[in-house]
């Protein structure tokens, strides 16, 4: 599943070690991922695969901030940056002395082009925009509301007031995600579409865990808010993290208790029961058909739903 697996070790033990971390980012083998507005620069050859391009040290603005540390895959350590939002970047400045043309480089939104990077890169690539997002969203201290400096190459904020001294590390939202199937008929499974989606498009329910609650609550609690409808057997299937702008989805498989859907309209637009042979029919996301449409390839429900498809039945 895209973005659950990443190539990279994150070397967390080298973060606190200022020496370290300068050497590293002085090394010509270096490379870094840049950001500009929430894009990602990616090159691409006519209809070739795109891939992520990273740049070297003496191509990194000055006034790139930032400088977050991700880890290493083999001999090739990582860092990532945010290039200053203001005006977009001079892409023959970023790629000079090097020999790739500018023409076949852009700043890509990294939800649009995610799922169509290679494996690898995705996964770099939510992994430094995960960090980047919570960079952008921590710069004060939540406990006294003074500046929050980044410390351990970038991994953690320390707040600049020596009499509170707080820490703040990256934060995650947890959401569960879930696909729900007919107890009766298995056959069946329940899916929805939210309002301002493509048309077409139906997916697995989904929301946020709360506050003191077990990700089972959340499943169910979430299914019955939507629907009305009552689940049992909720089973842990996979996660994916989902930094948009700062999730990860928890996958679950449960069961209905009941079938009627009793549509809450606040949360979603509508909701139905489709068959195995009727999901066979549906067309892709961003598809301009009138068919009924999946979900992202790269996304977890996605995976959900495709799992069911390929298993007779669920837990088995």
């Amino acid at each position: 599943m895209h973005y659950s697996t990443s190539p990279i070790d994150r070397l967390d033990h080298l973060r606190a070690d200022v020496n370290a971390i300068s050497t590293i980012w002085h090394q010509q083998t270096t490379k870094i991922i840049p950001f500009w507005r929430n894009r990602v620069l990616i090159e691409q050859k006519g209809q070739q695969t795109p891939t992520l391009h990273p740049l070297t040290r003496n191509n990194v603005p000055g006034d790139a901030k930032f400088q977050t540390f991700l880890g290493a895959t083999g001999e090739i350590h990582w860092f990532s940056v945010e290039l200053a939002p203001d005006a977009e970047p001079d892409l023959g400045l970023l790629l000079q002395g090097t020999e790739t043309d500018p023409a076949v480089c852009s700043f890509a939104e990294l939800r649009v082009i995610g799922p169509h990077l290679p494996r690898d890169d995705g996964a770099l690539a939510i992994y430094a925009r995960a960090i980047g997002n919570w960079q952008n969203r921590s710069s004060f201290c939540p406990n006294c509301g003074q500046a929050a400096e980044l410390v351990n190459a970038g991994h953690v904020r320390q707040c600049s007031n020596q009499d509170c001294g707080t820490q703040i590390f990256p934060r995650t939202d947890p959401a569960v995600i879930m696909l729900v199937t007919d107890k009766h008929d298995n056959n069946r499974c329940l899916l929805g579409r939210s309002k301002g989606w493509p048309d077409g498009v139906y997916s697995t329910l989904a929301g946020f865990v709360e506050a003191g609650e077990s990700l089972e609550a959340a499943v169910a609690r979430e299914v019955h808010e939507e629907t009305g409808i009552t689940v049992d057997d909720v089973r842990y299937v996979t996660s994916q993290p989902w930094p948009f702008p700062q999730s990860i989805m928890l996958g679950f498989n449960s069961v209905a208790n009941d079938t009627e859907i009793k549509l809450n309209e606040s949360e979603l637009d509508d909701a139905r029961w489709f068959t195995r042979q009727e999901l066979a029919e549906f067309g892709e996301w961003g598809e301009t058909s009138d068919r009924f449409k999946l979900p992202r390839r790269d996304s977890i429900a996605r995976y959900l739903i495709e799992y069911w498809l390929n298993k007779p039945k669920l837990g088995a």
